[in-house]
């Protein structure tokens, strides 16, 4: 239980920063472009460590699963 608590916790944190990371930054540039630049640098980065884990092991060598 403490375990999901911190996570939860967690969670939540990171949350509430992405939404005063985007707040400070349209509050210092009153652009809404730059909104759309912040949420990019934080979901690009996900995505592409996303995508390298969901590689095949053996994608590297074709046909070694066959034998």
């Amino acid at each position: 239980m403490p375990f999901l608590l911190g996570r939860l916790a967690a969670v939540g944190a990171i949350h509430i920063q992405a939404v005063v990371v985007a707040w400070q930054i349209y509050d210092m540039t009153r652009d809404p472009l730059s909104l759309v630049y912040v949420g990019l640098a934080q979901f690009i980065p996900m995505l592409l460590m996303l995508m390298l884990m969901l590689m095949p092991a053996g994608a590297d060598q074709p046909g070694a699963a066959c034998q």
